[in-house]
């Protein structure tokens, strides 16, 4: 079961009008930003240099 503030908080969201989607996006996106929390993409960096860069790739790529 949804906890009360998450529930709360698709309720509004799913009577909100169109328009305001655009500012719902930036304000999550500040939050996110001023909690310190990640985007996605940030944290499979990592993971993904260690796989991509590699001599093996490196020489992959080299014909393109």
């Amino acid at each position: 079961m949804a906890r009360p503030e998450r529930q709360r908080v698709l309720e509004i969201l799913e009577n909100l009008p169109e328009p305001l989607w655009a500012e719902v996006v930036e304000f999550v996106e500040f939050l996110r930003w001023r909690h310190g929390i990640p985007e996605t993409a940030q944290l499979s960096e990592p993971a993904l240099a260690r796989a991509w860069l590699t001599p093996e790739e490196d020489d992959a790529w080299q014909s393109l």
